[in-house]
């Protein structure tokens, strides 16, 4: 049913199965059972410092903050892929140190330009690619954080920090590699060769999703299904067509008139069909690939934090203190 599919979807630890379902459940348990970082109390922020940052991303970064706060020292502080150095600005507040952004979107850069000489912080941005000259701003005598730096960039900041680093990964499948590439040494011993589809487990998790969202993307992959059982009758192929992501407003169409908008996309011939039964049996058939899902929905966590405990070890191997953690609740 769709409720258990959801419940399930929500806590696959709960799900019950055959072993050595049993075992993996309890390992997953306690290896995905990472406790909260200590953290700073949150000054209050000026009025302006964040007025117009949406809320969500506003409480990320104000929680980041007051985690990362206490592991830093040095007079300047290198935000990695900036932004508009929201970041920064709030870590000066707290540390008063002076914020050195990093950032390849020159539009961002001069608009953090602006919003420093608004709140009198004396920050400077470096307008470079992370991966390559974006490294020259890692000096001994700087620390740097980072908050959701996708993938590679989070590796390369790992890799060339010499100061104190406080870093918040997400999107470890954003690589340049086939694999998750590990950075220490037990990294590499253990490495489970962790593809890009594998990687992506980690942000399958829909715990920040509203409802509506969670409703099209029910829709859209009952309908790409719906759509690819047509294809394949037209074809004669017996196999999955990939195709791009359809635009958001055509989720909310009936099955007919989205699969009429694909077509015309992306010039497919489909063979006439009968609307309603087409798009009944699209929904069993994405329930059905929902509870295949099922149990991979266990390891999203363990595939996480296999990436994070090998960027933490090489950060031990190299003589630092390293700390692992959350700083805030899964919801935000």
């Amino acid at each position: 049913s769709a409720a258990f599919l959801d419940a399930h979807e929500r806590d696959p630890h709960a799900l019950e199965g055959p072993a050595p379902w049993g075992d993996w459940v309890e390992a997953t348990r306690e290896v995905d059972a990472v406790g909260p970082l200590p953290a700073a109390d949150q000054r209050p922020l000026p009025p302006r410092m964040l007025e117009r940052v949406p809320g969500r991303k506003r409480d990320q970064i104000r929680a980041f903050a007051a985690a990362a706060a206490p592991a830093l020292g040095a007079v300047e502080v290198v935000e990695w892929c900036c932004g508009k150095g929201h970041l920064g600005r709030v870590l000066h507040h707290h540390t008063g140190a002076a914020p050195v952004g990093v950032e390849r979107d020159p539009a961002l850069c001069a608009s953090g330009a602006e919003l420093a000489r608004r709140d009198a912080v004396p920050a400077t941005f470096h307008c470079a690619d992370a991966l390559s000259d974006g490294l020259a701003a890692l000096t001994p005598d700087r620390d740097a954080v980072a908050l959701h730096a996708c993938g590679d960039l989070t590796a390369a900041l790992i890799g060339s920090a010499t100061g104190a680093v406080a870093a918040a990964p997400c999107c470890p499948h954003r690589t340049a590699h086939a694999a998750y590439r590990p950075l220490s040494a037990l990294g590499r011993q253990l490495d489970p060769g962790l593809d890009r589809n594998t990687l992506q487990f980690a942000n399958a998790l829909e715990a920040i999703a509203s409802p509506r969202v969670q409703r099209r993307r029910r829709t859209e992959l009952a309908w790409r299904l719906g759509l690819d059982h047509l294809i394949r009758q037209a074809t004669g192929v017996d196999a999955y067509t990939p195709l791009p992501s359809s635009p958001r407003p055509w989720r909310d169409l009936p099955f007919a008139d989205y699969a009429a908008r694909m077509a015309k996309a992306h010039g497919l011939t489909l063979p006439p069909f009968d609307p309603a039964a087409v798009e009944a049996q699209a929904l069993d058939a994405a329930r059905l690939r929902r509870a295949w899902a099922l149990p991979r929905g266990l390891f999203r966590r363990t595939v996480e934090l296999f990436t994070v405990l090998d960027r933490a070890c090489h950060l031990l191997e190299s003589g630092r203190q390293v700390a692992v953690g959350t700083f805030c609740a899964p919801t935000l």
